[in-house]
């Protein structure tokens, strides 16, 4: 289900950004091939689309398996060969990643001590990272986080940076 939302919300960021493209036609094909050979990608790594530098499908694995090989091999085959990039160094797989989140949401309270004024905890697919996006943070407050969690967390830190207004009920 977490997979389906996820390749949902990247079809309509692709129709905003890049209008009616071959994101649009692809990525439902992707999104069933996903769900029949590996069902949870999140396990495995990610797959999002990077618009850098034309537009590219990207199956970013952090581990492989039999699965993982032939969900490759279709992916392959069904999408355009140009826009299909595999990448098999991804570090962290996406529910590793959701777990550093998780563990960072919980400890929130901690953070937010004198000198630091965190806005948001995101993951960032492509930097294989959990973003914490701040209007300020402390060095020692830096320092302890990549002492607890290493090379799976990053930081932007913006003055401009607001609070999420809360959605009503």
């Amino acid at each position: 289900m977490h997979m389906k939302k996820s390749i949902a919300m990247l079809a309509i960021l692709s129709m905003l950004v890049v209008g009616c493209t071959q994101e649009q036609n692809y990525l439902p094909i992707a999104q069933n091939i996903i769900s029949e050979e590996v069902g949870n990608l999140d396990p495995y790594g990610s797959f999002y689309i990077d618009n850098k530098e034309g537009t590219k499908f990207v199956l970013a694995l952090s581990t492989t398996d039999a699965k993982t090989d032939r969900l490759t091999k279709r992916l392959q085959k069904a999408l355009p060969s140009n826009s299909l990039l595999i990448k098999t160094d991804y570090k962290y797989p996406v529910a590793e990643l959701k777990k550093v989140q998780s563990q960072l949401s919980q400890d929130l309270p901690k953070l937010l001590t004198k000198g630091n004024d965190v806005v948001a905890l995101s993951i960032d697919e492509p930097a294989d990272k959990v973003i914490v996006d701040a209007t300020s943070l402390t060095d020692e407050t830096k320092a302890n986080l990549i002492n607890q969690y290493g090379d799976k967390i990053g930081f932007q830190t913006d003055p401009s940076l607001t609070h999420p207004t809360p959605i009503a009920n």
